[in-house]
């Protein structure tokens, strides 16, 4: 009886598990507007509460394995950089937003402790990751081809409402004709490249998906089309740019040499046409403004930052200078980070990681996912600020740990 007990919790586990993955690129959630999610009376999405979908998946994996989760959350490490965080909360103008930070920062150590305790059959994670990108790929191809979002169905898997006319919309052109940059069911273009793009170096690079070279071969078309459908400039960049260390470099790497070479033109040939496109021309002097803006802040704020998920609150004092509204965190992670968190947490962080570098399995994925991380951090914020992209770096990193990597050997 408790064997039975036993084996169905752990199908329940596995079932939660592949949900989880199945439904992380979607964004259904409710948002929750208090006084303060407002900036000069208008409402910012960043600076409101917000409850999605996958985080009623992510409870219920958080208590299914609360044990893992725990002696997690309970190593000292973790409860001295939980303990630095309460100064930016306690010192900071909205403290309801740094407690809000703090519960997503807890859920996010939580995610990378369930997935690194638990080993997913390597198929079955393959084969979800497809599954779900081949829903993205047929709304983000649909979206392109209809200048609008598609809603029905895919409402309920987040999509927003869109339109070309609408304002603040990505958009590009080429050659004079402006079109929609597909979102599919994120915020925004560049959050769902960055998605895939991360997505794709994992797949790339994983040795479990090595046995499984047309279903790899499918995911990774996939993540491709999503990236250049997505138009973002920083991601396509980075795809020929790992594709070509990587067929230079890489034992996985096909060794076919009209493969080798015909790989990276074709990827150039793709890139072309995105670096040809034109998008906003305003972009680089908005994140040179915001970058700017970090800095004032920083020296203002140096020791605990403005506070946790309240640069825009922060930030909001500045004069802006553009016809539309624009309300956005600086579109760089470190200089958000150190920003938001100050000196004291920052420099914690960067003694941790020096301390436990030797500790750490530099395989080649775990490179490539790092490499991504940083290179497409510099230029924006969504690796901190949107769901999607906050969640699945803790889960790639729990599948490339030295736990993860020991009990798939075992």
């Amino acid at each position: 009886m408790v064997s039975k007990i036993l084996r169905y919790a752990s199908l329940l586990n596995i079932i939660l598990l592949l949900l989880w993955i199945f439904f992380l690129p979607t964004q259904l959630g409710k948002f929750f507007f208090f006084d303060f999610s407002s900036i000069y009376g208008v409402r910012v999405d960043y600076l409101a509460p917000a409850f999605y979908a996958t985080d009623i998946i992510s409870l219920f994996l958080l208590l299914f394995n609360f044990k893992a989760v725990s002696t997690f959350i309970k190593n000292k490490y973790v409860l001295i950089f939980l303990a630095l965080l309460i100064p930016s909360v306690a010192f900071s103008t909205v403290p309801q937003l740094g407690i809000y930070r703090i519960v997503k920062i807890v859920e996010v150590l939580g995610i990378f402790a369930v997935f690194r305790s638990f080993v997913i059959p390597p198929f079955y994670l393959l084969a979800t990751l497809t599954a779900s990108a081949f829903v993205q790929a047929i709304l983000a191809a649909w979206q392109f081809a209809t200048h609008h979002s598609v809603q029905g169905i895919f409402y309920w898997l987040g999509e927003r409402y869109l339109t070309q006319s609408l304002p603040d919309i990505a958009k590009a052109s080429l050659q004079g004709v402006e079109f929609l940059r597909a979102y599919g069911t994120f915020s925004h273009p560049n959050s769902m490249a960055g998605f895939y793009l991360l997505l794709y170096m994992f797949a790339l690079t994983y040795t479990p998906f090595g046995k499984f070279f047309r279903l790899k071969a499918l995911f990774l078309g996939l993540s491709i089309a999503l990236i250049f459908l997505s138009f973002s400039k920083t991601a396509m960049f980075l795809l020929v740019l790992g594709n070509v260390y990587y067929i230079a470099t890489s034992k996985q790497a096909v060794r076919c040499l009209p493969c080798r070479i015909a790989r990276p033109i074709v990827f150039l040939a793709l890139g072309s046409l995105i670096f040809l496109a034109q998008g906003d021309a305003l972009s680089l002097t908005k994140r040179l403004n915001l970058f700017s803006e970090s800095g004032i802040l920083l020296q203002e704020h140096s020791l605990f930052g403005v506070g946790l998920n309240q640069f825009i609150v922060a930030a909001s004092r500045f004069p802006t200078t553009y016809s539309s509204f624009f309300a956005q965190p600086v579109h760089n992670i470190f200089a958000l980070f150190l920003t938001e968190c100050g000196v004291v947490v920052s420099t914690f962080l960067v003694g941790l990681i020096w301390i436990k570098r030797k500790r750490i399995p530099w395989s080649e994925s775990l490179c490539y996912i790092i490499t991504i991380v940083v290179l497409t951090g510099m230029v924006d914020h969504y690796w901190l600020t949107l769901q999607q992209n906050l969640l699945l770096v803790p889960f790639i990193l729990a599948l490339l740990s030295p736990q993860s990597l020991k009990r798939r050997k075992g």
